[in-house]
């Protein structure tokens, strides 16, 4: 007689292989499930960062339309003060010497100095 050590049932052995394959097929399953949350979650950060860029992008080009129409506005409104600065000061300015300087009749810089 054998000794039942030593003895194998074949139909435990099948039993053994049917657990392993099936917990191999299940860590196998339980692997790629968590790797495609994995790359869809990488993939919905990368869409949301190209949304944000796009947003960012489209208010810095917004508020540069805005910073060329600012200066544009200052330009013109700056020159417009300066004409009016400079009508007042030629209508209280004495006529000949306006003319003069217009003219560039003046000798040299020291015959500015009238005081």
């Amino acid at each position: 007689m054998k000794s039942t050590s030593s003895y194998q049932n074949p139909f435990h052995l099948i039993s053994a292989q049917t657990d392993n394959e099936a917990g191999a097929a299940s860590f196998r399953y339980s692997l790629d499930q968590e790797v495609n949350d994995v790359v869809a979650l990488e993939l919905t950060a990368e869409q949301m960062i190209k949304d944000e860029a796009a947003l960012l992008g489209a208010y810095v080009a917004d508020d540069a339309d805005h910073a060329k129409e600012f200066w544009h506005d200052l330009k013109e409104e700056l020159t417009l003060w300066e004409m009016s600065a400079g009508r007042l000061l030629l209508s209280v300015a004495d006529p000949t010497r306006t003319e003069w300087h217009r003219e560039g009749w003046w000798g040299d810089e020291d015959e500015f100095n009238l005081h």
